[in-house]
């Protein structure tokens, strides 16, 4: 949607530019020149100010391949004396869509006028055979479907209210203050707009919220705040009841170039608040939501620290700070994001959680596990696991996961049935109803996870970057089960979120001597982790391990393979190498 803007005296000349993006074909190699004609009307009406009755408009009529474009109520300096209407037609070459774009450009005189005057302007484009394109210009974007001899009329309308009830605003936070202490903390926030308080002449409303951690219930309780959003025209305000302050919050109505200040942040350094600049003005579509239509978007950063950028949405406010769009980044030690806008029951903005917010299950249908196994006889091979097959054991549904090659003899084996609740992972091992629990990535620092013969507790739980994503990985002590306060250490566990054990995944403690380790894990050909130093030193043990090479320890004992650490190798030709297997 396009909104009115106010005009200024220093504004001279307001350009237009149009571009139409065709989904059906046209003419196949690019034409330059397609304008048959171009025509104005001549000065409408000579004005100084804002305008409010000169609503700008397009028109739009096909007569067969010709396609007339009528530009209304113009905006231009009052000394222009003619326009210039340019377009051209793309090939489509190099995957792009075929395109029609047409530029309209005013002559001026010699004399600049100090006032600003409504032009309509009319110009055709010829070679042009679909009805049905995209229109993306400056008060419209959106698919328009023509009908020939019928004129489509496409207006800009004025800025959509932010004061609305049936609003509300779905704010995500990743809170950074200690993550080593506190572990990564997710939470959402919801805002909405009540009541209707007039201030300095302008409607306001109460801001009521309701806050929770990501995966808890979401509280059906609202919590009135001491703050009130208010708007006038483009401009929307926030007033504190506590402070009995009222602040520009965001302006709709910036053009490019034009300023802005934010009360929110201060510069020490030039003892002055910090000021937004506008970089840029479009209309923009928004995907994923349930009303399609097109939403002015201003585009600002911090003018002395370009990095620190922000859009404000028409009728949804900001993609960082919601409703709190001069707040940018005011939020001490949290991440923010506008995550969801909702009108009552319709979608009206929708965005995405990083991967990192995300927690990803392990229990998922055609996920793989390779393992590999190494011990001191010399039995060195690859085994798997995996989930397929649907299966209800005791009421719950579950995957069958399933086992290949875990003795070296190529048998496939059935493991068990696995699901997952909270986080928790539990199997169902064959001929047993009761469920055992496998994994708890809901586990915080110090818990203790009991198994048969010992306890592992969490030592740590950092997030960590796995082939190109973020999750959580945790690192455990396993002990001896006793209440004594030096308890037998039996060695360390490590779990990745969405994949499991770092050595076999339900045999996780290792034994001396003989070793299983993760080797990757996938699901559907995506690889969602792989132990990149364990395949490099399996490569480098079948490199050692050729005919004639001789293997020792640093206490000279002969090896049968590699072992971890150093090893001492005799090659085949006398000489010597120490090899590193980590």
């Amino acid at each position: 949607m396009i909104k009115k803007r106010s005009m200024k005296k220093s504004v001279y000349l307001w350009m237009c530019a149009l571009v139409l993006t065709m989904t059906l074909p046209m003419a196949a190699s690019a034409q330059d020149e397609t304008v048959l004609e171009t025509q104005h009307s001549g000065c409408l009406g000579n004005t100084r100010g804002y305008m409010d009755e000169w609503v700008p408009a397009i028109v739009l009529e096909k007569d067969g391949n010709i396609l007339t474009v009528e530009v209304q109520n113009y905006i231009s300096n009052c000394a222009t004396s003619d326009f210039v209407a340019k377009s051209s037609i793309s090939d489509g070459s190099d995957g792009e869509p075929l395109t029609l774009s047409a530029e309209v450009q005013p002559v001026l005189g010699h004399i600049l006028a100090y006032c600003l005057c409504p032009f309509n302007v009319t110009f055709t484009v010829r070679d042009l055979e679909a009805n049905t394109f995209y229109l993306n210009c400056e008060w419209y974007q959106g698919l328009v479907e023509l009908t020939e001899g019928e004129p489509l009329v496409l207006k800009k309308e004025d800025y959509e209210s932010l004061l609305s009830e049936s609003k509300v605003w779905t704010m995500a936070y990743k809170a950074t203050v200690n993550p080593e202490e506190y572990g990564d903390v997710y939470y959402l926030k919801d805002t909405k707009l009540v009541g209707d308080t007039i201030i300095n002449d302008i409607h306001f409303k109460q801001k009521y919220c309701r806050e929770w951690q990501l995966g808890e219930e979401i509280p059906a309780e609202w919590n009135a705040t001491d703050n009130y959003l208010g708007q006038d025209g483009g401009k929307i305000y926030l007033y504190s009841d506590k402070n009995k302050m009222m602040v520009e919050d965001m302006d709709m109505s910036l053009n490019v170039g034009d300023k802005t200040t934010s009360y929110y942040q201060y510069d020490e350094d030039k003892e002055e608040p910090l000021c937004f600049v506008a970089t840029a003005v479009s209309d923009t579509i928004l995907n994923n939501t349930d009303v399609i239509k097109p939403r002015k978007s201003t585009h600002v950063k911090l003018e002395d620290y370009p990095a620190d950028i922000d859009i404000w949405i028409d009728g949804i406010g900001s993609v960082t700070q919601g409703i709190d769009g001069l707040g940018l980044f005011q939020s001490t030690g949290a991440i923010p994001k506008l995550y969801r806008v909702t009108d009552g029951d319709a979608v009206i903005y929708q965005s995405t959680l990083p991967a990192s917010w995300v927690y990803r299950p392990l229990v998922e249908k055609g996920k793989k596990w390779t393992c590999h196994h190494n011990d001191t006889n010399l039995f060195i091979y690859d085994y798997f696991y995996t989930l397929e097959g649907d299966t209800v054991v005791a009421g719950k549904d579950c995957l069958k996961m399933y086992s290949e090659n875990k003795d070296n003899t190529g048998a496939v084996v059935y493991e068990g049935a696995l699901y997952e609740e909270d986080k928790k992972v539990y199997c169902f091992y064959p001929e047993k109803d009761e469920a055992e629990l496998l994994y708890d990535f809901g586990c915080k620092v110090g818990d203790k996870l009991s198994r048969n013969s010992y306890e592992q507790i969490l030592l740590s739980a950092e997030t960590i970057e796995v082939n190109g994503r973020h999750a959580k990985r945790y690192e455990f002590q396993a002990q001896m089960s006793s209440e004594e306060d030096d308890p037998f250490v039996m060695g360390r566990i490590v779990w990745i979120e969405g994949v499991g054990s770092t050595n076999d995944f339900f045999k996780m403690l290792p034994l001396a001597g003989n070793y299983n380790f993760l080797k990757a894990c996938e699901v559907n050909s995506e690889v969602i982790y792989q132990n990149l130093d364990l395949i490099n030193d399996i490569m480098t043990i079948r490199q050692e391990m050729t005919p004639g090479n001789i293997i020792y320890d640093l206490q000279g004992r002969r090896l049968n393979s590699p072992q971890k650490g150093i090893n001492i190798i005799r090659q085949s030709d006398g000489t010597m190498k120490k090899v590193i297997v980590k």
